[in-house]
C-alpha cells in the first residue's frame, strides 16, 4: 500500500542521507588515502555526481583532472590544519560565538555556547563521537548527522522522527 512504500523510501532516503554525510565527513575529517583518491577519480562516481549536480563546472573539471596525492595532502593541510590565509576554520563557535570582553564583542573564538549545545545534543542522542577535535568542528557535527540518519533509517516511526528533529535542531542552532 502507498503507506508502507512511502515509509519504505523515508528509510532508504535516511540510508542515502547517511551515506552523504559519511561521505563529506570522512573528506573533512581524514586526510586524503590513496583508496579516496582512487574513489573521487573513478567515472563512476564523477558519473554519480553528474546526476546530483547537474551542469555542474566543477564536475566537468573533475572529469577532465588528474589528480596528484601530493596536491590533495596540501590542499587539505591548508585549509583544514594549519592556520594560514587559505585556513577555514571548520569550527562553528568561531562563526557563531561571541564574547564580551570589557567594552569590546568579540568573536572567532572557540569552545563557546555552540560548542556546549552540540556537545549536549551529542550526549542527548547517545552518539559516542570520537573527540579528537572540538565538538563544533564541521566534521564531527556531519558524521554526527550520518548516526542520526543511520539510527532514523533503523527505527519505528516515532524513533526516525526523534532523530528527524535532533538533525533539525543541529542545523538551527543559534
Amino acid at each position: 500500500d502507498y503507506k508502507s512504500r512511502l515509509i519504505m523510501n523515508s528509510l532508504e532516503l535516511a540510508k542515502a542521507r547517511a551515506n552523504v554525510y559519511k561521505f563529506f565527513a570522512n573528506l573533512i575529517l581524514e586526510e586524503p588515502s590513496p583508496s579516496l583518491l582512487e574513489k573521487i577519480s573513478d567515472d563512476a562516481f564523477i558519473s554519480s555526481l553528474s546526476d546530483i549536480f547537474e551542469n555542474n563546472k566543477g564536475v566537468d573539471l573533475m572529469k577532465n583532472s588528474v589528480i596528484a596525492k601530493e596536491d590533495l595532502e596540501l590542499d587539505f593541510s591548508n585549509l583544514l590544519i594549519v592556520p594560514n590565509e587559505k585556513y577555514l576554520k571548520p569550527y562553528e563557535s568561531v562563526y557563531l560565538d561571541k564574547r564580551n570582553i570589557g567594552s569590546q564583542v568579540i568573536s572567532g573564538l572557540v569552545l563557546g555556547e555552540s560548542s556546549v549545545a552540540v556537545k549536549k545534543l551529542y550526549k542527548e542522542a547517545g552518539a559516542k563521537m570520537n573527540i579528537k577535535e572540538l565538538p563544533d568542528h564541521i566534521g564531527l557535527e556531519l558524521e554526527f548527522l550520518h548516526f542520526l540518519c543511520i539510527k532514523e533509517s533503523q527505527k519505528e516511526k516515532e524513533g526516525a522522527l526523534r532523530c528527524l528533529k535532533l538533525e533539525k535542531r543541529l542545523k538551527k542552532k543559534p
